[in-house]
């Protein structure tokens, strides 16, 4: 499954000055410095998963997955599946906060099992 997961919390955490940076140039976008964490022990939803970047300020924790998608994506995770980060969106500007989407292939476990098997 394809799918744009929504950063949220950005505000609260490093993803505004993450999105700064691409936005201006400073960084280029690497979907391996972009790490999923399932946190399942989160007091405020156990279905939650974070967002890490490893980039050139160290790991930083620049938002979670929307509460709506981690439901879908926090079972893919918790089964054995992957998910995998190839390209963003970022949307606002000037005075507005940023935000953004981070473009992924959710591949649960049965379709993994199929990709080795070569069907």
């Amino acid at each position: 499954m394809e799918t744009n997961l929504h950063v949220t919390g950005s505000t609260h955490y490093f993803g505004q000055e993450y999105m700064l940076m691409l936005d201006c140039g400073a960084v280029k976008f690497n979907s391996a410095e972009i790490q999923l964490v399932r946190e399942p022990n989160n007091e405020h939803d156990a279905n939650a998963i974070a967002i890490w970047w490893n980039g050139v300020c160290g790991q930083q924790l620049l938002g979670y997955v929307n509460r709506n998608q981690a439901v879908r994506v926090a079972r893919c995770l918790d089964h054995g599946g992957r998910v995998i980060i190839d390209g963003h969106r970022i949307y606002g500007r000037d005075k507005e906060n940023y935000g953004m989407y981070l473009h992924a292939k959710v591949l649960f476990w049965k379709d993994l099992k199929a990709a080795q098997n070569g069907t």
